[in-house]
């Protein structure tokens, strides 16, 4: 049988997993009760000149929503920034009373003659800003070649990061304990 001494490296190896769960835990939005996301169920892929761009989210979570919006430009803004973006969309900028999330919104806007749209959903959720994760783009069909913008990377609308990222936490702490394990026992 081996003493308290030996498996002392994964005896803290296991606290210091533990201590990370709980630590990630307790920062977690969840953690405090209250959470917000934004989920964006439907965009179209490309546009011609002048269509209607029909956007539809769902601000996700719990808490509540008193603005919501999609804010765009035909260049490139900073995602966790509204601001930087020159148009949005009016329809649930300012909702009184505020509603209970989850709750699904659909706006459309015209599109512009040429170019990319990029945009993000923005809302205000217990005076709090959510973003969705990434600027979005909607290339405009039959812009020049030298008018059309790159897209900007994204997820595809449903991918859900607050599924991802505790997995991802997960599965690090287990491999870090295994490492302290082999380390510990390279010892003995």
């Amino acid at each position: 049988m081996k003493s308290l001494g030996e498996n002392s490296g994964l005896l803290m190896a296991l606290i210091i997993s533990f201590a990370g769960f709980l630590l990630y835990g307790s920062l977690s939005p969840s953690a405090f009760g209250q959470w917000a996301s934004i989920d964006i169920e439907s965009a179209p892929s490309t546009l011609r000149p002048s269509e209607r761009a029909r956007i539809t989210w769902e601000v996700e979570g719990e808490g509540k929503i008193s603005h919501t919006a999609v804010h765009w430009d035909t260049k490139a803004g900073t995602p966790g920034n509204f601001r930087s973006y020159a148009r949005f969309t009016p329809e649930f900028a300012s909702i009184n009373p505020p509603q209970e999330a989850p709750q699904e919104y659909r706006v459309s806007f015209d599109a512009p003659s040429s170019g990319t749209i990029y945009y993000i959903v923005h809302a205000v959720v217990d005076g709090k800003d959510h973003y969705n994760l990434w600027e979005r783009t909607i290339p405009i069909e039959g812009a020049s070649e030298g008018e059309a913008e790159p897209q900007s990377l994204s997820l595809p609308a449903g991918v859900n990061l607050s599924l991802i990222l505790p997995i991802a936490v997960g599965t690090l702490l287990i491999l870090l304990v295994l490492i302290a394990f082999k380390l510990t026992r390279r010892r003995h």
